[in-house]
């Protein structure tokens, strides 16, 4: 899914200025901050469920919570193991591979291939 950011390209308190400037009556509580876009996802990174405290550790340190979207389930597809994917500039392969006690247990699936085995549970 790509995000159009074009109209991301202005400052909220500039429109307000603007629109009081016209005569236009706005509150005088600021205006809300736009929430983080969402997507393109980048892939799904398997890990055993042992990890799991390291990973999100790792992922939390370098993406404090607001800055990003991502999530974590266990895999139905893979059983014994746990998924993490989220939007594509979290470089999710390295920070997993990164906290993992064992790299070599870790399977990388492109985001199609990862959301379909997960949605057929690999049938």
């Amino acid at each position: 899914m790509e995000v159009d950011e074009s109209h991301y390209d202005f400052d909220p308190d500039d429109v307000v200025d603007g629109l009081r400037e016209r005569g236009v009556p706005v509150p005088r509580v600021a205006p809300p901050v736009a929430s983080t876009p969402i997507g393109p996802w980048g892939p799904w990174v398997y890990y055993l469920p042992e990890d799991s405290a390291q990973v999100h550790e790792e992922l939390l340190a370098r993406f404090p919570l607001g800055s990003a979207v991502w999530g974590t389930n266990s895999s139905a597809w893979k059983p014994g193991y746990i998924y993490i994917h989220g939007e594509d500039f979290i470089p999710m392969e390295e920070i997993v591979r990164g906290a993992v006690k064992d790299p070599s247990t870790v399977e990388v699936l492109s985001f199609k291939e990862g959301s379909e085995r997960e949605s057929t549970k690999g049938v």
